[in-house]
C-alpha cells in the first residue's frame, strides 16, 4: 500500500514539472534521461575502485617476497630513527 502511494506521489510531481514545460510526462522523461546520459560521463577520481585495486601487479606470484621487501623497507627506516 505505501509503495502505491510514493509512485503516485512521483508521479504527480511529473505531471506537474511535465505541465509547467508544457509537455506529456513521458516526453519529459526522455528528455531527462537524455540530458542525464549527455552530462554522465567517466571521472576516474570519482572512481572508488581506483585506489582500491592499487598495488604490485605481480603479488600472486611474488607475494612473500613482496611482503619480505616491504618489511624490511620498514625495518631499515624504523632503526635509523632509532635514538638508541
Amino acid at each position: 500500500m505505501m509503495q502505491v502511494a510514493i509512485a503516485d506521489s512521483v508521479f504527480h510531481r511529473l505531471q506537474q514539472a511535465a505541465r509547467k514545460r508544457d509537455v506529456e510526462v513521458s516526453a519529459f522523461l526522455e528528455t531527462m534521461v537524455e540530458e542525464y546520459l549527455a552530462d554522465d560521463q567517466y571521472r576516474e577520481e570519482d572512481d572508488p575502485a581506483i585506489g582500491f585495486l592499487d598495488g604490485p601487479t605481480d603479488l600472486s606470484i611474488r607475494a612473500k617476497a613482496i611482503l619480505h621487501e616491504e618489511i624490511q623497507e620498514y625495518s631499515d627506516t624504523s632503526n635509523s630513527l632509532s635514538i638508541f
